[in-house]
């Protein structure tokens, strides 16, 4: 028998399939991320950019999730307090947005 990863089993999301295509897309996953549970954007990045990283690391300090040997897949928190902030580093560096991203900085505005 062969083992599988559960996400495998997971039915396709097409929108983030298609945000995918692009060499960096942004969108919202809410679920546990290192023991952490809350919203996080998730940044996926085609290959390295040291300027994001570089923007992450300086302004979202402990507020992200990167492994070291991935520097294209990040990870960063979702609230009131951080939503403008990715949401400006998103658009400065042209990251397609999920619909599901642009509503929830709305969202968080509101609150």
């Amino acid at each position: 028998g062969y083992l599988l990863e559960p996400a495998i089993e997971e039915p396709v999301d097409l929108e983030i399939d298609r945000l995918r295509m692009n060499e960096r897309a942004v969108w919202l996953h809410e679920g546990t991320r290192d023991g952490v549970r809350g919203t996080w954007a998730v940044f996926d990045l085609a290959s390295k950019h040291e300027p994001f990283s570089n923007v992450v690391k300086t302004y979202l300090k402990g507020r992200y999730e990167c492994r070291p040997d991935d520097d294209w897949n990040w990870y960063v928190e979702w609230n009131a307090e951080t939503a403008e902030l990715v949401t400006r580093v998103a658009k400065h560096f042209g990251f397609a947005c999920a619909d599901s991203f642009k509503a929830g900085f709305k969202e968080e505005r509101r609150r």
